[in-house]
């Protein structure tokens, strides 16, 4: 009898040692965007180049594996690869300061849904910036990854008006090698935005159909062409 309140004393040190790991919110990478504009950045950039002195973090090394299905565990069975919903699924993960980045707690680096989502992407991080260990998780099971412009509700600002005329401007392939070369699979705009830049929306989707096919072609699995959300 002695023995067990012991023991459950050993488990809560446990417990508080786990919590204790928990790695600091600010400080920990250098994501390479803070008070740089995309329209800035990637002009500059190329195959190589550092964009921070932790650029290998953001560098995906899991090549997308096949998709997979296992019927006999679904609650529909009469779905298949010919009939089922693809879902995006774009969210915020974790706090935003450590959005998307190892923090040592459990419940927020953990995702069963796999083989329910067939593209996965990250609502709050910087344009273009994905961690490796986000995309690499997703390439295991067979889930590409993409990246979101997120514009603001309401008129489109003169910042991101911008960004979005400079990438339009450097041209597909640029962008092509970008994604290829951190191992993203493509792009998706948040379309809440209102703006009188017709032109800019047309080149915009026609850029998107371009890219769409150069990832298509070098084996990625890019995210529908014309792909926007409004919610």
């Amino acid at each position: 009898m002695e023995k067990q309140p012991l023991l459950l004393t050993g488990f809560a040190l446990v417990s508080l040692s786990l919590s204790a790991q928990k790695l600091p919110e600010r400080g920990y990478i250098n994501w390479g965007t803070e008070g740089v504009e995309f329209a800035d950045m990637l002009p500059a950039w190329q195959k190589g180049q550092k964009i921070s002195e932790d650029d290998n973090f953001f560098i995906s090394r899991v090549k997308p594996k096949l998709r997979f299905r296992n019927v006999a565990t679904q609650v529909n069975q009469n779905f298949d690869d010919t009939n089922d919903k693809k879902l995006t699924f774009w969210v915020p993960i974790n706090n935003t300061p450590n959005n998307t980045l190892p923090d040592g707690v459990f419940d927020s680096e953990v995702f069963p849904m796999w083989s329910y989502i067939t593209h996965y992407g990250n609502w709050t991080a910087p344009f273009v910036r994905v961690p490796g260990n986000f995309s690499d998780v997703a390439h295991k099971n067979g889930v590409g990854v993409s990246v979101v412009a997120g514009i603001p509700f309401g008129g489109l600002s003169s910042s991101w008006k911008r960004n979005l005329e400079v990438m339009v401007a450097q041209g597909s392939d640029k962008m092509a090698d970008m994604l290829e070369y951190y191992g993203i699979d493509g792009l998706g705009y948040n379309s809440e935005f209102s703006t009188s830049a017709t032109s800019l929306i047309t080149n915009l989707n026609t850029y998107h159909q371009e890219l769409y096919a150069k990832l298509q072609k070098s084996g990625k699995m890019p995210l529908l062409q014309n792909t926007w959300y409004d919610g």
